[in-house]
């Protein structure tokens, strides 16, 4: 039964965004080839796929937005093509869980577990996990399976031969995961979140080809890697996708979304640029101001899933409109 429940989603996402795309190629300034009828775009690669690819096992798959792992539901999916789902989203999902474990652990939050190294001695070092069991209490756990049994050797000889009247010290450290890899997972969650709620529309705009090529290019830097905002009190803000009307040198998308862990709800908040000739401008200015205080103003229209938004060709292109309207009516 969940088989063919997935399947029938699959499809009911086929028809929507194939109908989109059909919107989107009566508009004279789009030029979509092979102009094929019944057919989808993968959001990320952009390789074209027929109806009769959804027959094929892992073509065309499912991917939740956000991902599963962080509290994803199927209704909440778009279609990926298999590769672009298994391949780069998984790599850089596990680096958002692996950095969110670690901050469970920094913050000390109670139930946190993460895989680290400990050490007892001069030059002695082994793989242990690593838990706050309770607030304020760490517990290490040596793991043999995953350390060098010289290292175990060393640490039984400075134990035997350690005075137990001396005071006896130690260090654990654990991985951070790679900061980067994890914030090109956030840009991809906003960029699959805002493809959801706005379609072809938005993502076939040139200022999104730079961030599609960060997102596929993970190890490379092609955009200033500051589209992750922390400094910003957004928390009483919905989840959803704004436009951040003011200041003008400002004007971008903000897409907020939550990522649900074993303790906790962790909020983001990812830039994503407008499409206005300067768009992009958004993550260099973003760059020099680190560090200091962003005042904004965000519409007031909060955009959600509508399938409206994507089958009504008066809606299409919205993003190419809302700075815009804003304009018209200030």
């Amino acid at each position: 039964m969940a088989h063919q429940n997935i399947k029938g989603l699959r499809t009911k996402l086929f028809d929507l965004y194939a109908l989109n795309l059909e919107i989107l190629k009566s508009h004279s300034n789009i030029n979509i080839q092979p102009n094929v009828s019944d057919t989808i775009v993968c959001p990320l690669c952009f390789k074209m796929y027929s109806r009769a690819a959804l027959d094929i096992p892992q073509l065309i798959t499912l991917e939740h937005v956000p991902p599963k792992t962080f509290g994803g539901k199927n209704s909440q999916g778009i279609l990926l093509c298999g590769k672009c789902n298994h391949t780069s989203g998984s790599k850089l999902d596990k680096q958002i869980q692996t950095k969110l474990n670690a901050e469970d652990f920094l913050y000390g939050i109670p139930g946190s577990v993460v895989d680290g190294e400990y050490s007892i001695g001069p030059n002695i070092s082994f793989a242990a996990t690593l838990t706050v069991p309770e607030q304020g209490v760490i517990q290490i756990e040596g793991d043999g399976k995953r350390s060098d049994p010289k290292e175990k050797a060393k640490e039984a000889a400075f134990l035997e031969t350690h005075d137990p009247q001396e005071g006896l010290t130690g260090r654990y450290s654990l991985s951070l995961g790679n900061s980067h890899l994890a914030n090109i997972g956030l840009l991809r969650i906003a960029y699959l979140t805002a493809f959801k709620v706005f379609g072809y529309g938005f993502i076939f705009h040139k200022n999104l080809v730079r961030v599609r090529e960060q997102i596929l290019n993970p190890q490379e830097i092609i955009i200033p890697r500051t589209w992750n905002i922390t400094g910003l009190d957004f928390q009483q803000l919905p989840t959803g996708t704004c436009a951040v009307v003011s200041p003008s040198h400002f004007r971008c998308l903000l897409v907020i979304f939550e990522l649900r862990t074993k303790l906790r709800t962790v909020r983001q908040a990812i830039v994503l640029p407008s499409t206005e000739p300067r768009g992009l401008e958004i993550y260099d200015y973003l760059e020099l101001m680190k560090g200091k205080s962003i005042k904004l103003s965000a519409s007031a229209a909060i955009y959600q899933y509508n399938p409206e938004l994507l089958t009504n060709p008066s809606f299409c292109f919205v993003t190419h409109k809302i700075w815009k309207y804003h304009e018209w009516i200030s």
